[in-house]
């Protein structure tokens, strides 16, 4: 699996942030396209000497698009890259239901031997997302 991560030039990833795994992505490996969405606006808080660099030409990000919204994750697919995934990262609502959406929008898009990584699933299982305020 790392190898194929290893070989990827097109990322799609649910859920940046303030940009950090994006920085990571577009810093450490060669990309033809990183893209980034995010529920909320993408508030960089890295140098602007980061979004100078020569890797970061390959990034594309977008705020204020739920990992649900299929119509939108469908636009930016098809604008933003110019051949399938090599790698979906879903860093997002760690919700069934939104998670399910994006799956059934971008798995299909993903190249064959493509990775589709879904991250901390986990939280949901500790005692304190349990509760009645969880």
């Amino acid at each position: 699996m790392l190898q194929s991560i290893g070989k990827a030039s097109r990322v799609f990833e649910l859920g940046v942030w303030q940009g950090g795994s994006a920085a990571r992505w577009a810093l450490t490996m060669r990309l033809t396209r990183y893209v980034g969405i995010d529920c909320r606006s993408v508030d960089l808080l890295f140098a602007e000497s980061l979004r100078r660099h020569p890797r970061w030409g390959a990034v594309r990000l977008h705020g204020n698009i739920p990992q649900a919204d299929r119509e939108s994750l469908r636009r930016i697919a098809d604008e933003d890259f110019d051949g399938p995934l090599d790698v979906v990262v879903d860093d997002a609502s760690h919700m069934y239901a939104d998670s399910l959406a994006s799956f059934d929008t971008l798995f299909p898009r993903l190249r064959p031997g493509g990775i589709y990584l879904i991250e901390d699933w986990a939280w949901a299982h500790r005692p304190r997302s349990q509760g009645p305020d969880a």
